[in-house]
């Protein structure tokens, strides 16, 4: 299969602010520290272009990076659930004698499975966090995994990733419903999935459904799927593709078109953070959230939230312009804030396409953030307080019987 060597260019404008004299002397470090606050550097970009054995896979070698994702996922589940029928069996004291005794068992055995099917999920998110961080190292090479970009998050992208969380779930979770109404049996495909999870404990349900996916979708489809796609068509384009493919991996028909919103945001913050965790970050807030709704679906402020969610027309239209408001503002807020990586002359370090590479070691960069405009912040604030008022409003806080 072909490899593109040619880069695509940065989407970074240019500016025209000269870099700070403190960055004369900048460590071997591509940490930025603590108590570091610069003004906006110099984007005089010198590219450093790649191998193109490294440049990531094509549409084509994306969807069968994908398809072994879901083998090693499904395979993981069908070893892990006859590991469960042999120890059934095993307690058992051997099979059964006659045909009344092989319906109990079939019963019996049912129930013995139930309350371990979280256990038979979380050994195939393992699995497929395994895997990929396996394709990571095998397609690009002995240093992927490293150019990924280990680096926290700044914090006050922190604090923008957890704000974004909730109007950004009630988006998705609204355009969900509303697809139900075009895929019925969806609905009922995802509450039987969403049953089975119930029973277990919520502190389990956090580390499986939200830590697995979040690190084993992020590293197949941010970390190894985008880079490719984006470094043969360029930033919208490639982040589209993948934020597509990443919605059409959820198989229940009403959740791949209710999902790429999710995918869009989680690429576009791990652009601009240049950090992999905060894309982590946003898809374990998301999931967990989802468990906790689920876990608490029956206490009256949650199903009140949860009603407010579902789509009717005319009904909660003004909650959810609040919440496309607030998830607009919080997003160009996290891009007048980007990371970029500032050499000590004041040039900005990239490889030609915009992606979150980590510099080799010996590089001198130092990562530093952009200063948001106080019109920018003042706005993101207004808008979130707007959308918690009504979030207030449709649950009626005040008036629920604690």
């Amino acid at each position: 299969m072909s490899e593109s060597t040619d880069a695509a260019p940065s989407s970074f404008p240019p500016e025209t602010h000269s870099p700070s004299a403190e960055f004369a002397q900048v460590p071997q470090s591509i940490f930025l520290p603590e108590d570091h606050e610069p003004g906006a550097p110099a984007l005089n970009v010198e590219s450093a272009p790649i191998a193109g054995s490294r440049n990531g896979p094509g549409f084509f070698e994306s969807l069968l990076w994908m398809v072994g994702f879901h083998i090693v996922q499904v395979a993981a589940v069908i070893f892990a659930c006859v590991l469960l029928v042999f120890s059934f069996l095993t307690s058992a004291g051997g099979g059964p004698s006659a045909e009344s005794d092989l319906m109990g068992s079939v019963n019996s055995l049912m129930s013995y499975l139930g309350p371990h099917l979280i256990h038979v999920f979380g050994f195939a998110q393992l699995s497929t966090v395994l895997y990929s961080m396996l394709a990571v190292r095998l397609r690009l090479g002995r240093t992927g995994l490293r150019e990924l970009g280990w680096r926290l998050p700044w914090k006050g992208h922190v604090i923008l990733i957890v704000a974004l969380c909730v109007p950004l779930s009630f988006l998705c979770t609204a355009l969900q419903s509303a697809l139900f109404d075009v895929f019925p049996a969806s609905r009922h495909e995802l509450e039987d999935m969403l049953r089975l999870f119930g029973q277990a404990p919520l502190s389990l349900l956090i580390l499986i459904v939200g830590l697995g996916p979040g690190l084993g979708e992020e590293l197949l489809f941010r970390g190894l799927i985008g880079r490719g796609l984006i470094r043969r068509w360029g930033l919208p384009a490639g982040v589209l593709c993948t934020s597509v493919l990443f919605g059409l991996w959820h198989l229940i028909p009403s959740q791949p078109l209710a999902v790429i919103p999710l995918g869009l945001a989680m690429h576009f913050v791990y652009c601009v953070t240049r950090s992999f965790w905060a894309p982590v970050v946003l898809h374990f807030l998301n999931n967990s959230l989802a468990m906790v709704i689920l876990k608490y679906s029956q206490h009256p402020l949650v199903e009140r939230i949860g009603n407010a969610s579902e789509w009717h027309p005319g009904g909660n239209v003004p909650l959810l312009v609040a919440s496309a408001a607030t998830v607009a503002a919080i997003l160009i807020l996290l891009w007048q804030t980007r990371v970029l990586y500032l050499r000590p002359d004041g040039t900005v370090w990239d490889q030609g396409f915009l992606i979150t590479a980590a510099p080799p070691p010996e590089v001198s960069v130092v990562a530093v953030h952009q200063q948001p405009q106080l019109l920018m912040l003042a706005g993101s604030a207004f808008n979130s307080l707007g959308f918690a008022a009504g979030l207030w409003r449709l649950t009626d806080w005040a008036g629920l019987p604690w």
